[in-house]
C-alpha cells in the first residue's frame, strides 16, 4: 500500500513538473517582453516626432520594422494621425507585428497617415509571436498571426481597405527569427505588393 502511494504520488508530481517549468520559464519571459512592448511604443512616439518635423526632407518614406519594430512603426503612424501629419509616409511594412489586428481605430488612423499601402505581413506558424503575446494581450486576433480582416472591420472604408494589405509568409517564416535571416525574400514578396 506504502509503495502505491508512493508510486501514485510520484506520477501525480511527474504530471506537474513540466507545465510547472514551463509557466516559469513564461514568468521569466513575460518581464522583458513587457518592458519591450513599452519601450516600443515609447520609440514609436518618437520616431512621429522626428518625422513630423521633417528632419529627413520634404521626400515621403517607407518604413519597414518587424516584431517591436514592427510596433513601433505602428504607434508611429497613429501618432502622426493623431497630430494631423499627412504625407509624410508613402508606404509601411509591419512583418510579425505584435498588434490587435481587429482594432478598427488603430488601423484606420494608419491607413489615413500613409500615401499608398501598410502591408502586415504574418505567419500561422509563429509560435514564438503567440507564445509571448499570450500573456500580455487580450486581443483574440494577432495581427503577426493572422494579418488584418479589412474586408470586415472596414466594410464601409473602400479606401481603407485598398491601402491595408495582407502578405501570408507562412511559406517563408517557419519562426519568429526567420524574419530576420529571410529579409531578403520576405521584400521580394513584399515589392509585389507595394
Amino acid at each position: 500500500s506504502l509503495v502505491l502511494q508512493q508510486t501514485a504520488l510520484h506520477v501525480l508530481v511527474g504530471a506537474f513538473t513540466w507545465p510547472l517549468a514551463i509557466l516559469k520559464l513564461g514568468q521569466l519571459i513575460d518581464a522583458p517582453w513587457s518592458v519591450g512592448l513599452v519601450r516600443a511604443k515609447r520609440a514609436g512616439k518618437l520616431l512621429a516626432e522626428v518625422l513630423a518635423q521633417r528632419a529627413h526632407g520634404k521626400r515621403p518614406i517607407t518604413l519597414v520594422g518587424y516584431s517591436l519594430g514592427a510596433l513601433a512603426i505602428f504607434t508611429c503612424l497613429q501618432e502622426l494621425h493623431h497630430r494631423k501629419a499627412y504625407g509624410i509616409v508613402d508606404s509601411a511594412v509591419l512583418l510579425g507585428m505584435p498588434a490587435d489586428g481587429a482594432n478598427r481605430e488603430s488601423w484606420s488612423a494608419c491607413c489615413h497617415c500613409v500615401a499608398r499601402r501598410v502591408v502586415v505581413g504574418y505567419s500561422k506558424k509563429d509560435w514564438v509571436l503567440a507564445f509571448l503575446f499570450r500573456a500580455s494581450s487580450f486581443c483574440a486576433h494577432l495581427a503577426g498571426l493572422s494579418g488584418v480582416d479589412a474586408d470586415r472591420i472596414f466594410a464601409d472604408k473602400p479606401l481603407v481597405r485598398r491601402k491595408l494589405v495582407n502578405l501570408d509568409l507562412a511559406e517563408i517564416v517557419d519562426q519568429h527569427s526567420d524574419y530576420l535571416s529571410r529579409m531578403g525574400d520576405i521584400m521580394l514578396e513584399v515589392s509585389r505588393m507595394l
